[in-house]
């Protein structure tokens, strides 16, 4: 308690010995609050009673010494330690009261000789700056129980007061040093009632506990470790509960009225209320807080947990979809969604979802409002049976909806009963998929299992396939395409629909798009294994750096010596498993067989028709194979680009094949000619032969 009007009049009056009176009075009542005493000190002696503020503080610190309330008296020398004695004498009676509480540490002596304590006996704020020092490293002694984030609990096995170290013995990291510094940063001094310290301590009571009282258990941890995700909370009682039994011990315990969730989803997090009252009123705030989707979440949660404040909660979100029934269609679906869930009997508004998906003026931007998937999807089943219009309605959702499974109910109800419709999206997400690009990758990922693609044009696929990452649109989906493009069944579907006159182009764009190494020669063999005539019919000559050609030598040497070695061994091996037709191991052998084959030819054709590029005796009057050309445009911006052959093509680094279309257009133009690359005009600045980066 702090200073009471009555005695602050009583110390301005000065009537000193009703003070006094007072004094004894609130002393004989008890010593559980310091705040009046050091109060009605200070306040003495701010006036003329510095000499009756030291005898009251005298008679305190006698009884404080007598019922060895060592703690106690300690703060009130911090707190009024200046009033009672000089400089050198409040130093010694801190000193004093310290080594009484800490006296019998082994390290004791030592901190405080270390820590300066017995110097600057003058400086009281700095004695006290020691103290805390000296107190907050004592809490980790030798024989602590502590935890650290990350680590877990453990004890303190060494202090080396010298070397300012201290070493914990962790479960999962023995022996982990931690210096003075960090050690009041990082570790947390752990009080023999700690829920983790009981566990490392008394295990076999807790497991107990978790078997006879689930909520005790839950109690204890949250009152120790409040605000807890289930996740931190099942890896808190790990050994304790079996992971087997985790979902049914979890649910009896946080059924308890006093459990306050709070958050939404995995991040939700769980404390302990002081009763059941405060948790009541805890969670109507958080209500009042949250958005929609969370209020539905608190809602649910009250059912199970508290079915009179779930009503309560009810009759709010019944005003809201009321609110939102004209405006907010989706909203109030939601709301009664939500009550559909519950087991509250009768609740929510007089009218229903289906009133609402019936009388709609706009029912695809309705079903587009719901975030729940399972939520859309049922709608969506609903509306086909409730109105006549429902072709129109999907069509209009197909082009904004993401989740792969309702494309492909909505596809599958189109396709079966408005062919011509279906027929017309799927022209229209191959034909300009940047407004529908989850709709197209959609149709590319269920290329060879669905009918949609029929005989559309594959290269024309394939195109605005390797373009849709460059493309702000698919922005949220290129992390599906790098996924589809290491997979390699889209492309490999589209590759066999191809004609003969498709390749030439398609090959083209094989080489000119940025892409792995690996991918491109993945997608070039499978193209020539489509067409293996088509080769005799590009160049006689492909010309390479020296250095490329060496690489594709060595690379042609380990597929002959080492790797179709190994691999006919893998083959032998998984025909010695038995049965082929279900043998994985040998399919995949096979496969791999294949490719390595594959490979093998066309690295051989390669090499065959492969000349060195002459950079010695370049001509480089214009541009030509081996040239740098300096590219600037009408704003003086420049770019500089290289030509150099299909193997060495990294357009990234400015790296052109005099195959590609950017390459082709350079090839023959001298400078202060324009060439027009990338949709826009460029002027040769200059030429020169090419020089390698490392050279």
């Amino acid at each position: 308690m702090s200073l009471p009007r009555s005695t602050r009049k009583l110390i301005e009056a000065q009537n000193f010995d009703a003070v006094e009176d007072e004094w004894l009075t609130q002393l004989e009542s008890g010593l559980e609050d310091l705040t009046y005493f050091s109060a009605t000190a200070r306040a003495l002696a701010a006036t003329d009673g510095t000499d009756r503020a030291r005898q009251l503080l005298e008679l305190l610190h006698d009884q404080l010494i007598a019922e060895e309330l060592l703690e106690d008296r300690l703060s009130l020398l911090e707190a009024t330690g200046e009033i009672s004695f000089a400089p050198e004498k409040l130093h010694s009676e801190i000193l004093a009261a310290v080594k009484k509480l800490y006296g019998e540490s082994e390290v004791f002596d030592a901190l405080a000789d270390k820590l300066g304590l017995h110097r600057a006996i003058e400086d009281i704020p700095k004695t006290w700056r020691k103290v805390a020092r000296l107190r907050g490293l004592l809490g980790f002694d030798v024989g602590s129980i502590v935890s650290m984030e990350g680590k877990g609990v453990g004890r303190v096995v060494d202090v080396n007061v010298q070397l300012e170290k201290l070493k914990v013995d962790f479960e999962s990291h023995p022996g982990l040093t931690v210096g003075f510094g960090a050690a009041t940063k990082v570790l947390v001094a752990l009080p023999p009632e700690h829920f983790l310290r009981r566990k490392l301590e008394d295990s076999d009571s807790l497991e107990k506990l978790a078997a006879e009282d689930p909520q005790e258990l839950l109690r204890l941890i949250l009152t120790d470790l409040p605000n807890q995700t289930a996740t931190q909370l099942k890896a808190s009682m790990q050994g304790l509960i079996a992971a087997k039994s985790w979902a049914s011990w979890w649910a009896r315990a946080r059924s308890h009225p006093q459990v306050v969730g709070s958050g939404k989803g995995a991040r939700q997090s769980y404390s302990w209320a002081e009763s059941a009252a405060a948790a009541g009123e805890e969670v109507l705030s958080q209500f009042g807080r949250a958005d929609l989707g969370q209020q539905i979440e608190i809602f649910l949660r009250e059912v199970k947990r508290n079915p009179e404040s779930a009503a309560e909660l009810a009759t709010q979100l019944t005003e809201s979809a009321v609110a939102a029934r004209d405006k907010q269609p989706s909203v109030a679906i939601e709301i009664l969604a939500a009550f559909d869930r519950s087991s509250l009997g009768a609740i929510g508004p007089n009218w229903t979802a289906e009133d609402l998906l019936t009388e709609s003026r706009d029912p695809a931007s309705l079903v587009r409002g719901l975030g729940d998937r399972s939520l859309r999807l049922a709608c969506l089943e609903r509306l086909q049976e409730l109105r006549e219009d429902w072709p129109r309605i999907f069509s209009n959702v197909i082009g904004r909806e993401t989740d792969s499974s309702i494309l492909t109910f909505l596809f599958e109800k189109l396709w079966d009963s408005e062919r011509e419709a279906a027929d017309a999206l799927v022209d229209r997400a191959l034909s300009r998929p940047a407004k529908q690009p989850a709709a197209f990758l959609w149709l590319l990922a269920n290329i060879d299992s669905l009918p949609y693609f029929g005989k559309r044009n594959p290269a024309r696929a394939l195109n605005q396939f390797f373009r849709a990452p460059e493309l702000p649109e698919f922005a949220p989906h290129r992390t599906a395409i790098k996924r589809m493009l290491a997979d390699g069944e889209v492309t490999a579907a589209l590759i066999q629909r191809l004609t003969t006159e498709q390749v030439e182009a398609v090959q083209e764009l094989f080489e000119r798009t940025p892409m792995e190494e690996y991918l491109r020669n993945r997608l070039l063999t499978a193209l020539h294994m489509k067409f293996p005539d088509f080769r005799s019919k590009a160049s006689d000559t492909l010309y390479a750096t020296r250095a490329v050609i060496e690489e594709k030598r060595t690379e042609l040497k380990t597929l002959l010596d080492v790797e179709i070695p190994a691999n006919r061994k893998a083959i032998e091996e998984a025909r010695a498993l038995g049965d082929l037709r279900e043998n994985f191991e040998y399919k995949s052998a096979r496969q791999r067989h294949e490719y390595l084959s594959a490979r093998v030819s066309g690295l051989e054709a390669d090499l065959e028709r492969a000349q060195p590029i002459a950079f010695d005796q370049l001509d480089s009057s214009e541009a030509r194979i081996g040239v740098t050309v300096e590219l600037k445009a009408k704003d003086d911006s420049t770019r500089t680009l290289s030509i150099l052959g299909p193997w060495e093509s990294n357009p990234d680094l400015g790296i052109l094949s005099y195959e590609s279309e950017a390459g082709a257009r350079l090839l023959g133009k001298r400078a202060g000619e324009e060439v027009e690359i990338g949709q826009e005009v460029w002027r040769i600045a200059s030429i020169r032969p090419y020089q390698a980066a490392s050279e």
